[in-house]
């Protein structure tokens, strides 16, 4: 939405995000890279029982941090938050199949959902907001075809048993959620639903390569326990870096652009430049977790935190052109913190 200009829906799409991260993501417990490394279900009928006990409040909680708290439209609210639900429990269906090694399952959720997701934008573009809304509830709803086998299967396995052990886990991806939620909202507060639209849209850009590492390609390199992981990780996170150096160096050299143009560029070329850094910090956390069966609490809770102040303290100093840096900042905060963490556990060799 931010890169067809529609930088206000894109803000609200933003904060409804954050709010779901911040309540959904919270409760995940690395629910992923826990299955991924098991060798039975146990850890999925647990998650599959303790997810369908807190839908209906934490659903609730997404809804008041995001239409209540910031005032964001409703509708888009709720359809946005189902979709995050439905998700939230085909993320263990999926990892179950990764385990099971079925393509086939994993093509055709890709294919149709991908497809779907299009078909939406399409129609936000050609038949505007109202048929956009009836599309985004039927897009929502989607994930729900492919988990009626599942939850059948499920319910023969024993549930809820020795939840202590994800404690750490969800303490870990709260502080992620709700520092996520924080961020976006302190800068949709400080500089305005327009403005925060486009670096919104420009933290996605930059992110968009970390993302897919920590939410789908990283768990299963680590699963498979890939030989030079961490060098593929390089070697992609130095391209990202080089592409945002290059966006910056173009912003610069063409004046004769609009300023808006020279502005987003910019800011897309730094945010990538964090990307880069960002994917190497994610592979090492996804290492701590799945091989080393270490919970990451701490240097999640630091960095998180420290970014959280970060925000109003540049804007004091620096005023909106320190947003530019944040989500670079992040990064280097994150990576920071989990190679602190490989040096005061003796770990070496991530890879």
């Amino acid at each position: 939405m931010g890169l067809v200009g529609k930088k206000g829906l894109s803000a609200d799409i933003a904060i409804i995000q954050a709010a779901t991260i911040a309540v959904f993501i919270s409760f995940s417990a690395n629910a992923r890279s826990l299955i991924l490394s098991s060798n039975d279900n146990e850890h999925e009928a647990n998650l599959w029982s303790f997810r369908l006990l807190l839908l209906l409040p934490i659903s609730g909680l997404a809804y008041y941090l995001s239409v209540i708290i910031v005032d964001v439209p409703a509708l888009l609210a709720i359809g946005l938050i189902i979709r995050k639900a439905t998700e939230w429990f085909a993320e263990l269906q999926l990892a179950s199949k990764e385990k099971q090694h079925d393509v086939t399952f994993a093509l055709t959720y890709a294919v149709i959902n991908s497809i779907s997701l299009l078909l939406l934008i399409i129609t936000m573009l050609l038949l505007g907001y109202d048929a956009f809304i009836y599309g985004l509830f039927l897009w929502a709803l989607l994930p729900l075809l492919f988990l009626k086998d599942y939850a059948q299967n499920l319910k023969q396995s024993p549930k809820l048993k020795g939840l202590a052990r994800y404690v750490s886990h969800v303490g870990s991806t709260a502080v992620i959620g709700f520092s996520t939620y924080l961020f976006r909202v302190l800068i949709y507060l400080l500089v305005g639903k327009v403005v925060a639209g486009s670096f919104f849209t420009a933290y996605a850009i930059g992110g968009v390569i970390s993302s897919l590492y920590i939410y789908a390609i990283g768990p299963t390199i680590i699963h498979r326990n890939t030989s030079g992981a961490l060098k593929v990780v390089l070697k992609y996170a130095l391209t990202v870096t080089l592409t945002g150096i290059m966006l910056i160096v173009i912003a610069a050299a063409n004046e004769s652009l609009l300023v808006s143009s020279n502005n987003m560029m910019r800011a897309i070329g730094i945010s990538l430049i964090g990307g880069g850094v960002m994917l190497i910090a994610q592979h090492y956390r996804l290492h701590f977790i799945q091989v080393y069966k270490r919970d990451v609490f701490v240097p999640d809770a630091l960095a998180n935190m420290l970014l959280i102040f970060s925000v109003p303290f540049s804007f004091f100093l620096f005023n909106e052109s320190a947003f530019y840096y944040l989500f670079l900042w992040a990064a280097i905060l994150n990576l920071s913190f989990y190679y602190a963490l490989s040096l005061k556990s003796d770990i070496s060799g991530v890879a």
